[in-house]
Order: C-alpha cells, then structure tokens, then sequence
C-alpha cells in the first residue's frame, strides 16, 4: 500500500513537472516569437534608414556639383 502511495505521490509531482514545463515552453515560444517580430521591423527600419542615407549622399553629391559650378 505504501509503494503504491509512493507511485501515486512521484506520478502527480511529475505531472506538475510537465505543466510547468510546458507553461515556460509557451511562454518562451512568445517570447521568441516576439523577438522576431521585433527583429523584422528594425530590418525594416533600417533598409529606410539606409535608403534615406543613399538618398543624402546623391543629394550632397549634387549640391557640390552646384557649388563647384558657382567657385
């Protein structure tokens, strides 16, 4: 009667185990999910920051003809 007890006993703690285990497993898959999202709007982000200074740069390139144009 006391193994069984014992069983039962190490049966539930594992149990518990288990849906602990796969409660931080969803909540790193959030994370994680998360975290890409986020990565993708800063890659965004930064192909328009790099747009922008390629941008700049052919407009200073520009701008220093006229200046040229003018010396």
């Amino acid at each position: 009667m006391d193994n069984s007890r014992k069983i039962t006993k190490k049966i539930d703690w594992l149990d518990e185990q288990r849906r602990k285990d796969r409660k931080l497993i969803a909540e790193l898959q959030e994370q994680l999910l998360a975290a890409l999202n986020g990565n993708q709007e800063l890659k965004a982000r930064m192909t328009a920051l790099e747009s922008g200074a390629a941008e700049a740069r052919e407009l200073l390139k520009r701008v220093e003809k006229v200046d040229d144009l003018f010396e």
